[in-house]
């Protein structure tokens, strides 16, 4: 019986920190004839305003996925909202016969959508700004949008890579001046035109993380030495790059329903992305000195200017 009621106590427990506090609501955004999913994240009962997050799923996602980080930065304070991009997100391949599902999926990368979506961030922040003023909204005061950055994986980090001012073609310009800071994982480079002049004049702070196997099948030229190679065209100063010795694409995901444990990799992941938010987006000094001298693991290699 003793056995069984510390059994019982222990399970208790674990839902408790599984919870870690916080909540998640669901959110329709609408703008022209196009409506979004999206997601957020935050502490419970918060009474003060939080730095906010953006995150932008890759091609073939949702506003489920990069649930160990997204709750992970909120435990940490921070608002997250993961947005969901239709034309470009599971509906691509769900319900597609197996053989056509790659067709699909790269049909959905196309310039039509990459468009749409540079404009579903900027619809997202109108959005989240007159929630934000609503009295009667759950999130009525609870941003503080003097702080906002911005992450997305694959096609989401080159929607983030839109917002904060990477010339494309015919020197075409989307930043998005509200959003601060930005990670990157597994970036593409800037094609077009000569990719340094595409970048220089970026100030943003910006950590691009990518493994020495991501490559995806959508696009398979493109592997970790082109995707580093935004990094090094970027101009300096708060500059950062960290490479997973044998990481793959699908490394940023996270755990899946296989398994639900965390790798190294996405603590990693996870601590070093927190550092990154706190030091460039809350001004932590601490955060700041511990993002310098953070150490790779071995193999890893890790780069900053």
């Amino acid at each position: 019986m003793n056995k069984l009621m510390l059994l019982l106590f222990c399970l208790t427990i674990q839902r408790t920190l599984d919870a870690k506090g916080l909540e998640s609501h669901y959110f329709e955004v609408a703008y022209g004839k196009r409506a979004l999913s999206i997601k957020v994240y935050m502490e419970q009962g918060i009474s003060e305003k939080k730095p906010l997050i953006i995150y932008s799923h890759g091609l073939g996602g949702s506003n489920e996925t990069k649930k160990y980080l997204l709750e992970y930065w909120a435990e940490a304070g921070f608002i997250c909202v993961s947005v969901q991009h239709p034309g470009s997100d599971e509906m691509v391949w769900k319900n597609v016969v197996g053989s056509k599902k790659l067709k699909a999926m790269k049909d959905a990368a196309s310039t039509k959508q990459f468009l749409i979506r540079n404009k579903d961030i900027p619809a997202v922040l109108n959005q989240l700004e007159k929630w934000n003023i609503s009295k009667t909204h759950k999130l009525f005061d609870r941003i503080d949008f003097t702080k906002v950055a911005m992450s997305g994986h694959s096609f989401g980090a080159v929607t983030a890579q839109a917002m904060m001012g990477a010339e494309y073609h015919r020197s075409i310009n989307f930043k998005e001046k509200r959003i601060m800071a930005f990670l990157l994982m597994s970036p593409s480079p800037v094609s077009g035109k000569n990719q340094s002049k595409a970048l220089d004049q970026i100030t943003s702070p910006v950590l691009c993380m990518t493994g020495t196997k991501d490559t995806s099948m959508i696009k398979p030229s493109v592997g970790y030495k082109e995707r580093a190679s935004l990094y090094h065209a970027l101009p300096k100063g708060y500059k950062y790059l960290y490479i997973f010795d044998g990481g793959k694409h699908n490394l940023f995901s996270g755990p899946n329903i296989f398994n639900k444990k965390l790798k190294e990799e996405h603590i990693v992941i996870q601590k070093l992305s927190l550092l990154f938010w706190q030091a460039h987006l809350l001004n932590n000094a601490k955060a700041q000195k511990e993002l310098d001298n953070f150490k790779a693991r071995e193999n890893d290699n890790w780069k900053k200017k």
